[in-house]
């Protein structure tokens, strides 16, 4: 402790007991200052025990520094990163993704976990680079809220690296409550700074909820899950998070390659905002080998803003809302609410036993030709209880491709326009044994048209005259 503390005596005696006695400030002389240092801490009026372990409050007690519930707190301090282990140890370094979270990742315990603290008077958490956190397991990493990670325009144009977090296997993992910034410019062709998937996941990856992030100004993917030759991607969830520009091609993608027997199954895609995205909103598929399985797409908003004005003519936006592509089997899609589109949702020609229900979709986005609300190329699918908007001449709000589906009380209605089309069947294919039941077209300049397939059921359809 050190201040100045000062004892002083009148100069006389005279009538001290005096009240009328004028005191003069005068009157007074320093006659002792004690040095600094001084006054001991046992002189001191506190509660509690003094130790090596104890720091004292203002309020003067003793006690002992408070341990976060997390493993890992990281902030920042000027163009310095710091990691503060819950027993007190600190970490620290300049470079945050090639120097501080490796360090963090080594000393992590089985079960750990990672808080990014909201250091907005500091900045964003920038890197230039991705953070790898491959083979981790039992590990979850949180974002207080408003605290964003940033690629840096000094980040190098390796397409292997334009990510922000990456993981070649995963497992029993969380990434929860981040801003994601992929720092993408929203320019009409992928040039420059941006991120090649702002979360990608490949290998063997099981157990891992990404969850309530701002995935925002990505290039290509928001979120990326991959499965290549031999790899397995289960229970992979992405859920509750918000994507802005999430993906110049898709926002969400889960994809297979090469893979044998199972690629992809049992994961969740689910309550997510998708927004603004160029060609594909959420992407479910297998390409060249590989199967996706039992893969639940709900409850998901999906819907595009000013994008394709601001991308122009040069770089045409799809703008499909959802795709099943090449075999994905057993699967469902429910329950979402698409707008600002042009197609809701479609499988490919090896698609089986899918079930799309209770969503609704617009093919509504501004200019341009107008493509099917739902195509349906696959066989044994199950295409019920859907509202769809349609205002784009000679789009179908249903077209089937494929055969032994079922399709029933669906309700298409026409929003403006002319040659409208409710349900058709693809005349090049002649699918053959599809049900049509209690579907309502009656709004529609073409109500339901069937090719020349054969087993054709259809009955109790409003508008069709059956």
């Amino acid at each position: 402790m050190s201040t100045d503390v000062s004892i002083y005596h009148k100069k006389t005696t005279e009538a001290e007991d005096n009240p009328a006695y004028d005191i003069n400030p005068s009157d007074w002389m320093d006659e002792h200052k004690m040095a600094d240092g001084a006054l001991p801490l046992a002189k001191l009026t506190t509660t509690g025990t003094p130790s090596s372990s104890t720091f004292l409050r203002g309020d003067g007690a003793w006690a002992s520094p408070s341990k976060s519930a997390h493993t890992y707190v990281i902030y920042k301090i000027g163009s310095t990163y710091y990691a503060v282990k819950h027993d007190g140890t600190i970490l620290s370094n300049s470079n945050l993704e090639t120097g501080l979270m490796p360090d963090v990742f080594t000393n992590m315990p089985n079960g750990g976990d990672i808080l990014f603290k909201n250091e907005a008077a500091d900045g964003d958490y920038s890197i230039a680079q991705r953070i790898d956190m491959s083979g981790l397991d039992n590990f979850n990493i949180y974002g207080e809220r408003g605290a964003r990670i940033f690629l840096a325009a000094s980040r190098p144009e390796v397409p292997a690296n334009r990510e922000i977090f990456y993981a070649n296997g995963l497992t029993n993992s969380k990434i929860k409550g981040l801003i994601l910034d992929g720092n993408y410019a929203n320019s009409s062709a992928w040039t420059g700074v941006s991120a090649y998937g702002n979360i990608h996941l490949e290998g063997n990856c099981s157990n891992v909820d990404i969850e309530g992030n701002d995935i925002l100004n990505a290039a290509m993917y928001g979120v990326f899950v991959s499965a290549y030759a031999g790899d397995t991607i289960e229970n992979v969830n992405t859920q509750k998070n918000r994507f802005v520009q999430g993906g110049m091609w898709n926002s969400i993608y889960y994809l297979v390659w090469d893979a044998a027997g199972y690629g992809i199954k049992g994961c969740d895609i689910s309550f997510n905002d998708v927004q603004d995205f160029c060609d594909i909103g959420i992407c479910v598929g297998q390409a060249l080998g590989g199967t996706v399985e039992n893969v639940n797409v709900h409850h998901n908003r999906i819907h595009n803003g000013n994008l394709s004005a601001t991308l122009g003519s040069s770089n045409p936006p799809a703008i499909f809302g959802i795709r099943f592509e090449g075999v994905v089997k057993k699967s469902s899609c429910h329950n979402n609410h698409g707008w600002l589109l042009r197609q809701g949702w479609a499988d490919d020609a090896y698609g089986s036993n899918n079930v799309v229900h209770d969503n609704t979709f617009a093919n509504d986005i501004s200019g341009g030709s107008g493509v099917d609300i739902i195509q349906v190329m696959g066989t044994a699918e199950k295409i019920y209880s859907n509202i769809l908007y349609n205002g784009k001449a000679w789009a179908a709000g249903i077209h089937m491709y494929g055969g032994t589906n079922v399709v029933e009380n669906n309700t298409i209605t026409k929003t403006g326009g002319s040659d409208v089309v409710g349900i058709t069947e693809h005349p090049d294919f002649d699918p053959n044994d599809n049900v049509y039941k209690n579907n309502d077209v009656r709004t529609c300049d073409y109500k339901i048209t069937l090719a020349d397939g054969t087993g054709q059921i259809h009955s109790g359809n409003l508008g069709n005259g059956d």
